[in-house]
């Protein structure tokens, strides 16, 4: 039985999951990804992941209704939120109105780093 943790990542941006999902891969994690939040939810019914990274801008759902279904689907889910275009008031709303951290992408990789463990 593999000991690697597993990630889902949800962003509209394919580049930036094959750049996040290639440097997650290397540090040994196993990888899923999705384009909406429909493709997120459903994984996320029937997969057990230990973090999920997602774009608070999906094209079918926002990150702060995002945050409660996840919260109802996976209990002990670390979600980490980012968004695109680094639009620091929009990061900054993000996380008065829900506490959770947003970072701008792409999000580098020694900030990941730190993040996951």
């Amino acid at each position: 039985m593999s000991t690697a943790r597993k990630i889902l990542i949800a962003d509209r941006d394919k580049a930036h999951i094959e750049s996040l999902t290639r440097y997650l891969r290397e540090e040994g994690f196993i990888i899923d990804s999705a384009n909406t939040a429909a493709e997120m939810l459903t994984l996320l019914g029937t997969n057990d992941y230990t973090l999920v990274l997602s774009d608070i801008d999906l094209p079918d759902s926002t990150g702060m209704a995002l945050l409660s279904k996840i919260s109802k689907l996976q209990n002990t889910t670390k979600n980490l939120i980012f968004m695109g275009n680094n639009r620091k008031t929009d990061l900054m709303e993000f996380y008065r109105a829900t506490g959770r951290p947003a970072f701008a992408k792409p999000v580098q990789s020694t900030v990941l780093k730190r993040l996951i463990k």
